[in-house]
Order: C-alpha cells, then structure tokens, then sequence
C-alpha cells in the first residue's frame, strides 16, 4: 500500500470539518494547505483533507511545559 492509499484510508473530510477539528479559521487551513503542510485530494471540483493528515498535523504540534504556570490565587485576588 503506498503511502497516498494509507493517507485516505482512514476517509476524507470537508474544509468545514476540517477547520472544526483543528479549530481554526478558514484563512488559517488554507494557509496550511497552500503551504503544502496539509495535503489535499480533489474529487469533481470539491478539495477533502485526509483524516490521517489533521490528526498527524495536531499530534507534531502537541507541546509540554510551554505554557506558564498561573497562580489562581493571585488571579483571584487581583
């Protein structure tokens, strides 16, 4: 099985859905997308995103520890 058969295996997805997932805007998904970091398949003049290829984008972009750490308490009180 190549690569591109493994990619849709798992289905494609609409623009739409696609945004949904990643929770980003239409401008962003496109950028994505022209900048070749998602692939794209275009059936009769409709462009579908492999499932496989949004869950691998947002699994590379998972972080640990970036993120500071916020008293609540100082929170609370200010």
């Amino acid at each position: 099985m190549t690569n591109n058969e493994m990619m849709v295996q798992e289905g494609l997805v609409t623009i739409e859905a696609a945004m949904e997932f990643l929770d980003i805007s239409r401008a962003s998904l496109y950028r994505l997308i022209n900048d070749g970091t998602l692939p794209t398949v275009k059936l009769i003049g409709a462009r579908r995103i492999p499932r496989r290829a949004l869950i691998d984008l947002a699994a590379s972009r998972v972080s640990r520890g970036t993120v500071p750490i916020v008293n609540d308490d100082a929170v609370q009180n200010a």
